[in-house]
């Protein structure tokens, strides 16, 4: 799999009654891919994600994540997901919110 080098920030998080908002600003894009989603993944401990939480168009810079049990720490970061010269391609993770 090709890496789609297309790192996006999340900015900010909201959290309230079990459910959290999460906000983005995108990078440039990578010369050759196109990016067609985000997937945004968490865990309980920072840099381990193991569960898979959404995924968002690439036109979105917003995602509600709704039913978290509350009194849970949790992390979540994102990657893109797209083609490189036709081949699948997603970057490395984002900074965790």
């Amino acid at each position: 799999m090709t890496n789609l080098i297309l790192l996006l920030l999340l900015l900010s998080a909201q959290v309230s009654a079990g459910q959290l908002t999460l906000a983005w600003t995108p990078a440039p894009g990578t010369p050759g891919c196109t990016l067609d989603r985000y997937r945004i993944d968490y865990g309980t401990a920072s840099g381990v994600y193991s569960q898979q939480a959404a995924t968002a168009t690439a036109a979105e810079t917003t995602l509600t994540i709704a039913g978290l049990p509350e009194g849970q720490a949790y992390h979540f970061a994102a990657k893109s997901l797209g083609t490189c010269g036709g081949s699948p391609a997603e970057s490395g993770y984002s900074n965790a919110v």
